[in-house]
């Protein structure tokens, strides 16, 4: 009993900081290598049989015990308890290796009309194990045995299915193959349930599959790509007539909600979305890139429903999806900018117009255009955009702007050192969603950016308090506040200036509700954190991807498959490497970004 409570103990430790479990006891052995929804388990009786221990051990999460384990069904109800707070569910998929020459059978408490039932069913159809038949039956008819009580199964959320067949197929010269196949199976299956029965949390996942990406992949990688290159999101949900909308709201006293008019939509709506769901995700075979597929498909999805709701009622729900709303540590840090960071007047500086801008980006440009010589990058002013943004190798810079020398540099690495290099690192690469933008991007692509801004001496007091403002106004949105009361916020509590507090205001409400602006604080704060546990700035670089996709990237790039990015121009200067070296020290915080 000591020695299990040793175990039980070390297993809850190891499952809560999401650690790998490797355990070798006499009559039990457990292997997981990260914290996963989902465990295959093997009972013998006398000694296991070679080809089904084999067939475990290839798999990323299993366990193998002798019935004489006394402690067995308490310690699996430990891991399903453990593995459920994180997940709130939990898939058993218990082995059955019969002696008999008959068919494979799943045994469930469900028919083939559950879909982890049917999953299964199919995946074990389409394996390759055409030699024999697939039966469902339910636990009562068949020869299963649940490890766990119905109760303790309902109160774990525990799914458990018995899968039978006959052990001949791993004996004989085809054992390997069948092995793998079953492998693949039970990934397959194991990424099912993840996606649809629990809540998500794929970043242990994601660092242990790895998936080489074969001809159904590129097809679907293509399509998600040039779906999102037609929807220009971020063009269509950005007013046209800000300065008017300005100077309306002003001669209102500042009481009456501006109205905004956007760019007339080119494309069906509609139409994209019949394009996004007649892909065919099921005949993806690799389960990293299904995920990564899936969750951008769902990503457009949404964004083509913001488009068809612009300034409608609800709208602003669809924008807390896609970017999340302020959380405690991030409204806590905006507040303590606003609150300790003093803005020096800086009217007498000289500013620049959108043409000297342009013409100072150009030797950025004229740096990515040598190294990514067949891509056309270019700067352009137009006078149907809010200050300055970007679409893929393009940056448009607003007619009216005006900005003061000391951000000009700042600007162009944020926008064209930053964004369109990552862009055009992204299309290097063989997966289109690089360039693209995997599902939840924005958050690491603005936190990079500002940080550019540092790194060139350019990320003024202003400039933070602005990135803090936008926090308290997204949270503003989310709680309800109108149009009206986030600008008065601004104006009377945080000392913004008028016309600064329009802006910030406009950015948040810009399409009925759009966060957005909160990714730039938000992905500063997660940079910082991963830079000071030793991270890699340079594989950030290799396209438009989230955080969490860093150990899968790292891993591609090892093996090369992914090209090594094109790093920014000044990476070479020694105030990069200084300043790189500040960042990577614990003492560091938000406020010393600021010279």
């Amino acid at each position: 009993m000591k020695n299990y409570e040793k175990i039980k103990g070390n297993i809850e430790k190891k499952i809560t900081s999401q650690q790998p479990i490797n355990l070798d006891e006499t009559n039990l052995k457990l292997h997981m290598q990260g914290t996963l929804p989902y465990l295959l388990i093997y009972r013998y009786r006398n000694d296991p049989h070679k080809g089904v221990r084999k067939l475990i051990q290839s798999f990323s999460s299993g366990l193998m015990a002798n019935n004489e384990y006394k402690q067995l069904e308490k310690l699996v109800e430990v891991i399903s308890h453990s593995i459920s707070k994180i997940f709130n569910s939990f898939l058993i998929i218990e082995l059955i290796p019969l002696t008999n020459n008959g068919n494979i059978e799943i045994s469930s408490f469900y028919d083939e009309t559950h879909i982890t039932i049917a999953t299964l069913k199919k995946a074990l159809e389409h394996s390759g194990l055409n030699e024999v038949a697939v039966k469902i039956k339910k636990v009562k008819e068949s020869m299963a045995d649940p490890l766990l009580s119905k109760e303790t199964r309902k109160d774990k959320g525990v799914f458990w299915i018995g899968l039978s067949f006959p052990v001949s197929l791993l004996e004989g010269p085809k054992s390997d193959t069948w092995v793998e196949h079953f492998t693949d199976v039970f990934k397959k299956v194991g990424f099912n349930f993840m996606r649809i029965q629990t809540s998500n949390h794929f970043s242990p996942y994601l660092m242990h599959e790895h998936d080489k990406l074969d001809k159904k992949v590129e097809e679907i990688d293509q399509e998600l790509a040039d779906i999102s290159d037609e929807m220009s999101f971020l063009l269509n949900t950005t007013p046209v007539n800000d300065s008017l909308a300005w100077e309306e709201f002003k001669s209102s006293n500042y009481e009456e909600k501006p109205q905004f008019t956007y760019r007339t939509i080119k494309f069906d709506p509609e139409k994209l979305k019949e394009r996004l769901f007649r892909l065919d995700m099921d005949g993806v075979k690799g389960t990293t890139v299904d995920y990564i597929l899936r969750q951008k498909r769902i990503q457009l999805e949404i964004e083509l429903t913001l488009l068809q709701s612009r300034e409608a009622v609800g709208a602003q729900y669809l924008g807390h999806y896609l970017y999340g709303a302020p959380n405690n540590k991030e409204l806590k840090q905006a507040k303590e900018i606003l609150k300790k960071v003093k803005v020096l007047s800086n009217d007498d500086e000289e500013s620049v117009n959108c043409h000297e801008f342009a013409e100072i980006a150009q030797s950025e440009i004229d740096y990515l255009k040598k190294e990514f010589q067949n891509e056309n990058i270019a700067a352009e002013v137009r006078n149907d955009i809010v200050g300055i943004m970007v679409d893929k190798t393009k940056v448009y810079i607003s007619e009216g702007m005006s900005i003061k020398r000391s951000r000009v540099e700042a600007l162009i690495q944020h926008e064209i050192g930053t964004h369109i290099l990552t862009y055009c690192n992204g299309l290097r690469q063989p997966l289109k969603q690089l360039y693209a933008g995997f599902a939840g991007y924005n958050q690491l692509q603005e936190g990079l950016a500002v940080l550019s801004e540092y790194f060139v001496d350019g990320l003024s007091g202003s400039r933070l308090r602005t990135l803090a403002a936008r926090v308290i106004a997204a949270d503003c949105l989310v709680k309800g506040n109108s149009f009206n009361e986030t600008y008065n916020l601004l104006v009377d509590t945080y000392n913004f200036p008028k016309r600064i507090s329009f802006n910030i205001t406009l950015r948040i409400f810009r399409g009925g509700g759009l966060i957005k602006d909160v990714v730039y604080l938000r992905g500063v704060i997660l940079l910082l954190d991963y830079l000071q546990d030793g991270g890699n700035i340079e594989l950030l670089y290799t396209g438009k991807f989230a955080l969490h996709y860093v150990p899968l990237i790292s891993k591609l790039l090892e093996q090369g498959v992914l090209k090594q990015p094109i790093l920014p121009n000044h990476f070479k200067e020694e105030d990069f490497q200084n300043r790189i070296e500040a960042l990577r020290n614990k003492k560091f915080e938000l406020i010393d970004l600021i010279d």
